[in-house]
Protein backbone atom coordinates (compact mmCIF):
# COMPACT_ATOMS: atom_id res chain seq x y z
CA UNK A 1 0.00 0.00 0.00
CA UNK A 2 0.83 3.30 -0.46
CA UNK A 3 2.78 5.11 2.36
CA UNK A 4 1.02 7.36 3.84
CA UNK A 5 1.60 10.60 6.37
CA UNK A 6 -0.41 13.23 8.46
CA UNK A 7 -0.35 16.76 9.50
CA UNK A 8 3.09 16.88 10.96
CA UNK A 9 4.99 15.37 8.03
CA UNK A 10 7.79 14.09 10.59
CA UNK A 11 7.30 10.16 9.46
CA UNK A 12 5.80 8.01 6.64
CA UNK A 13 4.01 4.59 7.62
CA UNK A 14 4.45 1.53 6.69
CA UNK A 15 3.70 0.30 3.32
CA UNK A 16 2.94 -3.10 4.67
CA UNK A 17 -0.57 -2.75 5.73
CA UNK A 18 -4.36 -3.76 4.54
CA UNK A 19 -6.28 -0.36 3.52
CA UNK A 20 -10.37 -1.15 4.57
CA UNK A 21 -12.92 1.23 3.74
CA UNK A 22 -16.47 0.10 5.65
CA UNK A 23 -19.96 1.68 4.86
CA UNK A 24 -22.08 -0.40 7.64
CA UNK A 25 -21.91 -0.67 11.45
CA UNK A 26 -22.86 -4.15 10.88
CA UNK A 27 -19.58 -4.75 8.16
CA UNK A 28 -17.54 -2.90 10.93
CA UNK A 29 -18.49 -5.30 13.46
CA UNK A 30 -17.61 -7.95 11.06
CA UNK A 31 -14.05 -6.97 10.83
CA UNK A 32 -13.19 -6.80 14.15
CA UNK A 33 -14.45 -9.86 15.58
CA UNK A 34 -12.59 -11.27 12.38
CA UNK A 35 -9.21 -9.33 13.19
CA UNK A 36 -9.79 -10.27 16.90
CA UNK A 37 -10.13 -14.00 15.85
CA UNK A 38 -6.95 -14.22 13.24
CA UNK A 39 -4.83 -12.19 15.87
CA UNK A 40 -4.76 -9.12 13.85
CA UNK A 41 -3.82 -5.50 14.62
CA UNK A 42 -6.44 -2.84 13.89
CA UNK A 43 -5.74 0.91 13.75
CA UNK A 44 -8.60 3.63 12.54
CA UNK A 45 -8.19 7.09 11.09
CA UNK A 46 -10.44 9.88 10.40
CA UNK A 47 -8.98 13.12 8.86
CA UNK A 48 -5.28 12.47 9.88
CA UNK A 49 -5.75 15.58 11.52
CA UNK A 50 -3.43 14.75 14.21
CA UNK A 51 0.12 15.85 14.70
CA UNK A 52 1.30 12.60 16.08
CA UNK A 53 2.22 9.22 15.17
CA UNK A 54 -1.44 7.87 16.23
CA UNK A 55 -3.14 7.63 13.11
CA UNK A 56 -0.40 5.74 11.04
CA UNK A 57 -0.69 2.51 10.35
CA UNK A 58 2.55 0.06 11.55
CA UNK A 59 3.40 -3.02 9.56
CA UNK A 60 0.87 -5.36 9.07
CA UNK A 61 -1.75 -3.42 10.43
CA UNK A 62 -5.73 -3.47 9.25
CA UNK A 63 -6.60 -0.03 8.47
CA UNK A 64 -10.03 1.20 9.01
CA UNK A 65 -11.78 4.19 7.30
CA UNK A 66 -15.24 4.94 6.96
CA UNK A 67 -17.18 5.76 3.98
CA UNK A 68 -20.22 6.95 5.93
CA UNK A 69 -20.17 10.94 5.93
CA UNK A 70 -22.30 13.47 7.58
CA UNK A 71 -25.55 12.01 8.59
CA UNK A 72 -27.64 14.51 10.10
CA UNK A 73 -30.20 13.83 12.43
CA UNK A 74 -32.71 16.09 14.93
CA UNK A 75 -32.87 14.28 18.54
CA UNK A 76 -34.54 17.51 20.21
CA UNK A 77 -34.21 20.92 19.30
CA UNK A 78 -30.92 21.63 21.24
CA UNK A 79 -29.21 18.37 20.17
CA UNK A 80 -28.05 16.59 16.96
CA UNK A 81 -26.65 13.05 16.38
CA UNK A 82 -23.85 12.88 13.61
CA UNK A 83 -21.60 10.17 12.30
CA UNK A 84 -18.29 9.98 13.78
CA UNK A 85 -16.76 10.30 10.74
CA UNK A 86 -18.03 13.35 9.78
CA UNK A 87 -15.80 16.56 9.82
CA UNK A 88 -17.07 19.78 12.00
CA UNK A 89 -16.76 22.32 9.35
CA UNK A 90 -19.22 20.21 7.11
CA UNK A 91 -22.08 19.51 9.99
CA UNK A 92 -21.17 23.74 10.94
CA UNK A 93 -22.08 24.35 7.40
CA UNK A 94 -25.10 22.66 7.27
CA UNK A 95 -26.60 24.01 10.69
CA UNK A 96 -25.76 27.94 9.41
CA UNK A 97 -28.29 27.28 6.77
CA UNK A 98 -30.62 27.05 9.42
CA UNK A 99 -29.13 29.84 11.65
CA UNK A 100 -27.79 26.81 14.47
CA UNK A 101 -24.39 26.43 15.18
CA UNK A 102 -22.38 24.02 17.46
CA UNK A 103 -21.05 25.85 20.55
CA UNK A 104 -17.23 24.80 19.61
CA UNK A 105 -15.61 23.86 16.72
CA UNK A 106 -11.83 24.08 15.90
CA UNK A 107 -10.31 27.20 14.46
CA UNK A 108 -7.13 25.65 12.15
CA UNK A 109 -7.15 25.65 8.65
CA UNK A 110 -8.39 21.73 8.19
CA UNK A 111 -11.17 19.91 9.83
CA UNK A 112 -11.02 17.29 11.84
CA UNK A 113 -13.59 14.84 12.19
CA UNK A 114 -16.47 14.27 15.48
CA UNK A 115 -14.38 11.03 16.27
CA UNK A 116 -11.37 13.18 15.88
CA UNK A 117 -12.33 16.08 17.77
CA UNK A 118 -13.74 13.69 20.57
CA UNK A 119 -9.87 11.90 20.60
CA UNK A 120 -8.50 14.86 20.49
CA UNK A 121 -10.37 16.19 23.48
CA UNK A 122 -11.17 19.44 21.62
CA UNK A 123 -11.17 22.99 22.21
CA UNK A 124 -12.68 25.98 20.62
CA UNK A 125 -10.62 29.19 19.35
CA UNK A 126 -10.83 31.90 21.99
CA UNK A 127 -8.66 34.85 19.58
CA UNK A 128 -8.90 38.23 20.72
CA UNK A 129 -10.50 40.92 18.49
CA UNK A 130 -13.26 38.44 17.08
CA UNK A 131 -16.68 37.08 18.27
CA UNK A 132 -16.13 35.48 21.09
CA UNK A 133 -19.58 33.98 21.48
CA UNK A 134 -19.44 31.63 18.36
CA UNK A 135 -17.87 28.46 19.28
CA UNK A 136 -15.79 29.75 21.83
CA UNK A 137 -14.42 27.52 25.15
CA UNK A 138 -13.57 30.41 27.08
CA UNK A 139 -17.90 30.86 26.99
CA UNK A 140 -19.00 26.56 26.04
CA UNK A 141 -16.10 25.00 27.58
CA UNK A 142 -14.28 22.42 25.87
CA UNK A 143 -15.81 19.95 22.87
CA UNK A 144 -16.50 17.73 26.11
CA UNK A 145 -18.83 19.71 27.54
CA UNK A 146 -20.93 20.03 24.53
CA UNK A 147 -21.19 16.34 23.90
CA UNK A 148 -24.58 14.55 25.44
CA UNK A 149 -24.20 10.88 24.38
CA UNK A 150 -21.24 8.96 22.41
CA UNK A 151 -21.42 5.36 20.81
CA UNK A 152 -18.52 3.17 19.90
CA UNK A 153 -17.51 -0.22 18.99
CA UNK A 154 -15.31 -2.33 21.50
CA UNK A 155 -12.25 -4.01 20.78
CA UNK A 156 -14.93 -7.60 20.67
CA UNK A 157 -17.36 -5.16 18.06
CA UNK A 158 -19.82 -4.64 20.82
CA UNK A 159 -21.86 -1.28 20.94
CA UNK A 160 -21.04 0.77 23.62
CA UNK A 161 -22.96 3.85 24.70
CA UNK A 162 -21.78 6.17 26.89
CA UNK A 163 -23.14 9.41 28.54
CA UNK A 164 -22.23 11.96 30.90
CA UNK A 165 -22.96 9.43 34.10
CA UNK A 166 -21.10 6.65 32.75
CA UNK A 167 -18.16 5.79 34.21
CA UNK A 168 -15.98 5.74 31.23
CA UNK A 169 -17.51 9.04 29.48
CA UNK A 170 -14.85 11.44 30.68
CA UNK A 171 -12.13 9.07 29.64
CA UNK A 172 -13.27 8.99 26.12
CA UNK A 173 -11.90 12.55 25.23
CA UNK A 174 -8.25 12.97 24.56
CA UNK A 175 -8.27 9.02 24.23
CA UNK A 176 -6.83 8.85 20.91
CA UNK A 177 -9.16 6.25 19.66
CA UNK A 178 -7.81 4.03 22.73
CA UNK A 179 -10.99 2.80 23.97
CA UNK A 180 -13.14 1.81 20.82
CA UNK A 181 -13.91 2.88 17.39
CA UNK A 182 -16.40 5.91 17.52
CA UNK A 183 -19.75 5.70 15.38
CA UNK A 184 -21.78 8.61 16.21
CA UNK A 185 -22.19 11.32 18.91
CA UNK A 186 -25.07 13.68 20.27
CA UNK A 187 -24.22 17.43 19.96
CA UNK A 188 -25.43 20.54 21.76
CA UNK A 189 -26.04 23.12 19.04
CA UNK A 190 -27.09 26.64 19.75
CA UNK A 191 -28.79 29.95 18.09
CA UNK A 192 -26.19 31.57 15.72
CA UNK A 193 -24.62 34.04 17.35
CA UNK A 194 -23.03 35.73 14.57
CA UNK A 195 -21.88 35.59 11.22
CA UNK A 196 -18.78 33.86 11.79
CA UNK A 197 -19.54 30.36 10.54
CA UNK A 198 -21.95 31.72 7.80
CA UNK A 199 -20.32 30.92 4.98
CA UNK A 200 -17.90 28.65 6.05
CA UNK A 201 -17.10 25.49 3.76
CA UNK A 202 -14.80 22.01 4.65
CA UNK A 203 -12.63 23.21 1.49
CA UNK A 204 -9.44 20.96 2.82
CA UNK A 205 -10.41 18.38 1.03
CA UNK A 206 -7.55 16.94 0.54
CA UNK A 207 -6.37 14.30 2.95
CA UNK A 208 -3.30 15.37 5.33
CA UNK A 209 -1.77 11.86 4.75
CA UNK A 210 -0.53 13.43 1.20
CA UNK A 211 2.44 14.34 1.41
CA UNK A 212 3.82 17.55 -0.41
CA UNK A 213 7.88 18.14 -0.44
CA UNK A 214 8.82 21.14 0.56
CA UNK A 215 5.74 23.12 1.21
CA UNK A 216 5.20 25.38 3.85
CA UNK A 217 3.58 23.64 6.88
CA UNK A 218 2.06 24.78 10.11
CA UNK A 219 3.08 23.08 13.75
CA UNK A 220 2.36 24.02 16.87
CA UNK A 221 3.39 23.26 20.46
CA UNK A 222 0.57 23.82 23.30
CA UNK A 223 0.38 23.41 27.23
CA UNK A 224 -2.18 23.10 29.33
CA UNK A 225 -1.35 25.71 32.48
CA UNK A 226 -3.48 26.72 35.52
CA UNK A 227 -3.13 31.01 36.50
CA UNK A 228 -0.06 30.11 38.76
CA UNK A 229 1.53 27.89 36.07
CA UNK A 230 1.47 30.90 33.16
CA UNK A 231 4.08 33.12 33.70
CA UNK A 232 6.64 30.24 34.28
CA UNK A 233 4.98 28.74 31.05
CA UNK A 234 5.86 31.77 28.62
CA UNK A 235 9.43 31.96 30.73
CA UNK A 236 9.72 28.12 28.78
CA UNK A 237 8.32 29.08 25.88
CA UNK A 238 10.47 32.11 25.29
CA UNK A 239 13.56 30.47 26.69
CA UNK A 240 12.78 27.77 24.16
CA UNK A 241 12.02 30.79 20.75
CA UNK A 242 14.79 32.10 21.44
CA UNK A 243 17.22 29.04 21.47
CA UNK A 244 15.24 28.02 17.92
CA UNK A 245 14.41 30.99 16.25
CA UNK A 246 15.80 30.47 13.43
CA UNK A 247 13.72 27.64 12.41
CA UNK A 248 10.10 28.79 14.87
CA UNK A 249 8.74 31.39 13.33
CA UNK A 250 5.37 32.04 14.76
CA UNK A 251 2.20 32.39 12.71
CA UNK A 252 1.19 36.16 12.08
CA UNK A 253 -2.12 35.76 12.68
CA UNK A 254 -1.58 33.55 16.19
CA UNK A 255 0.86 35.87 18.28
CA UNK A 256 -1.43 37.83 20.61
CA UNK A 257 -0.35 36.51 24.38
CA UNK A 258 3.43 36.10 25.51
CA UNK A 259 6.86 38.12 25.65
CA UNK A 260 6.68 40.63 22.81
CA UNK A 261 9.24 39.96 20.05
CA UNK A 262 9.20 41.78 16.71
CA UNK A 263 6.46 43.75 17.18
CA UNK A 264 4.48 41.39 18.45
CA UNK A 265 3.77 38.69 20.84
CA UNK A 266 5.16 35.07 20.35
CA UNK A 267 2.26 33.14 21.07
CA UNK A 268 -1.68 32.24 21.79
CA UNK A 269 -3.78 31.65 24.61
CA UNK A 270 -7.19 30.17 25.14
CA UNK A 271 -9.33 29.98 28.47
CA UNK A 272 -11.04 26.36 28.95
CA UNK A 273 -13.95 27.31 31.25
CA UNK A 274 -14.39 24.55 33.55
CA UNK A 275 -18.36 23.99 33.66
CA UNK A 276 -19.31 20.05 34.67
CA UNK A 277 -15.61 18.29 34.38
CA UNK A 278 -12.46 18.31 32.33
CA UNK A 279 -11.65 14.80 31.29
CA UNK A 280 -8.26 13.05 32.87
CA UNK A 281 -6.25 12.20 29.52
CA UNK A 282 -6.60 16.05 28.74
CA UNK A 283 -6.51 18.50 31.60
CA UNK A 284 -6.13 17.03 35.44
CA UNK A 285 -7.72 19.70 37.42
CA UNK A 286 -11.10 20.17 37.67
CA UNK A 287 -11.05 24.15 37.03
CA UNK A 288 -10.51 27.24 34.44
CA UNK A 289 -7.25 26.36 32.43
CA UNK A 290 -5.42 27.93 29.75
CA UNK A 291 -4.25 26.84 26.54
CA UNK A 292 -1.31 28.84 25.58
CA UNK A 293 1.60 28.25 23.52
CA UNK A 294 3.35 28.89 19.96
CA UNK A 295 2.28 28.23 16.32
CA UNK A 296 4.56 28.72 13.75
CA UNK A 297 5.39 27.51 10.20
CA UNK A 298 8.42 25.77 8.56
CA UNK A 299 9.21 23.68 5.31
CA UNK A 300 8.30 20.23 4.60
CA UNK A 301 10.55 17.76 3.49
CA UNK A 302 13.97 18.86 4.40
CA UNK A 303 15.69 16.38 6.46
CA UNK A 304 18.35 18.13 7.87
CA UNK A 305 15.66 20.94 9.26
CA UNK A 306 13.43 18.07 10.37
CA UNK A 307 16.10 16.69 12.28
CA UNK A 308 16.53 19.78 14.13
CA UNK A 309 12.93 20.65 14.37
CA UNK A 310 12.75 16.63 15.93
CA UNK A 311 15.15 18.03 18.74
CA UNK A 312 13.83 21.57 19.51
CA UNK A 313 10.17 19.62 19.87
CA UNK A 314 11.80 17.11 22.17
CA UNK A 315 13.47 20.10 24.15
CA UNK A 316 10.39 22.05 24.57
CA UNK A 317 8.34 18.73 25.81
CA UNK A 318 10.49 18.00 28.19
CA UNK A 319 10.90 21.35 29.56
CA UNK A 320 7.41 21.17 30.16
CA UNK A 321 7.31 17.68 31.66
CA UNK A 322 9.92 18.38 33.48
CA UNK A 323 7.86 21.52 35.35
CA UNK A 324 5.23 19.14 35.66
CA UNK A 325 3.14 21.32 33.10
CA UNK A 326 0.59 19.10 30.99
CA UNK A 327 0.73 18.62 27.27
CA UNK A 328 -1.77 18.60 24.27
CA UNK A 329 -0.61 14.83 23.75
CA UNK A 330 -3.71 13.74 21.55
CA UNK A 331 -2.59 15.75 19.50
CA UNK A 332 0.72 17.03 19.49
CA UNK A 333 3.11 14.39 20.33
CA UNK A 334 4.76 15.14 17.54
CA UNK A 335 7.87 13.15 17.80
CA UNK A 336 6.92 10.77 19.85
CA UNK A 337 9.19 12.71 22.11
CA UNK A 338 7.56 10.92 25.74
CA UNK A 339 5.30 8.15 26.57
CA UNK A 340 1.98 8.14 28.37
CA UNK A 341 3.81 7.04 31.69
CA UNK A 342 5.55 10.57 31.67
CA UNK A 343 2.42 12.69 30.72
CA UNK A 344 0.21 11.33 33.31
CA UNK A 345 0.18 10.44 37.27
CA UNK A 346 -0.22 6.93 37.90
CA UNK A 347 -3.99 6.70 39.00
CA UNK A 348 -4.64 8.35 35.55
CA UNK A 349 -3.15 6.29 33.59
CA UNK A 350 -4.23 3.08 35.59
CA UNK A 351 -7.82 3.85 35.01
CA UNK A 352 -7.05 4.35 31.43
CA UNK A 353 -4.87 1.23 30.90
CA UNK A 354 -8.33 -0.23 32.83
CA UNK A 355 -10.84 1.03 30.63
CA UNK A 356 -8.80 -0.34 27.29
CA UNK A 357 -8.62 -4.27 28.79
CA UNK A 358 -11.96 -4.00 29.91
CA UNK A 359 -12.77 -2.72 26.59
CA UNK A 360 -10.90 -5.48 24.74
CA UNK A 361 -8.53 -2.49 22.80
CA UNK A 362 -5.17 -3.92 24.29
CA UNK A 363 -2.21 -5.04 21.72
CA UNK A 364 -5.28 -4.81 19.50
CA UNK A 365 -6.94 -1.65 18.60
CA UNK A 366 -4.38 1.67 17.53
CA UNK A 367 -1.75 -0.05 19.36
CA UNK A 368 1.22 2.37 20.33
CA UNK A 369 0.45 4.82 23.31
CA UNK A 370 -0.93 2.40 26.60
CA UNK A 371 0.48 -0.56 25.58
CA UNK A 372 4.45 0.28 25.89
CA UNK A 373 4.92 -1.75 23.15
CA UNK A 374 8.62 -1.72 21.04
CA UNK A 375 6.38 -2.25 17.55
CA UNK A 376 4.60 0.78 18.09
CA UNK A 377 6.39 2.51 15.65
CA UNK A 378 7.64 -0.51 13.32
CA UNK A 379 7.62 0.47 9.88
CA UNK A 380 7.59 3.87 10.23
CA UNK A 381 9.97 6.41 8.35
CA UNK A 382 11.31 9.33 10.25
CA UNK A 383 12.13 12.39 7.80
CA UNK A 384 14.82 13.31 10.59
Amino acid sequence: MKRITNYSQFYLSSEKYNLIKYSSLLQLKNILKEAKSRGLDVRHIGSSHSLSTCNLPIENEILLKSNIFNSIQLIKKSTIRVDASAKLWNIQSKLSKENLELPVINGGDASPTVGGFISAGGIGKTEPGKEMKAGRSCVHGGFWENVTQIRYLNGQGKLCTSNPNSSDFKYLFGSRGQFGIFIDADLKIVPTSSNHFNNMQCTAEKSASEFSENKIRTLWVTFFVSPEQEEKSWNLLEEWYLNFRNIIRPVDNARWAGPIYNGAPIGFDYVISYKSFNPPLVYSKQSDFKALGIAFTTETGNFNTNKLLAYAMKTIYDYALENSIELYSSVENIVSSYSARLRYCESILNNALLLREKNHCSNFLNNGWFDFSKKSNSGLVRFF
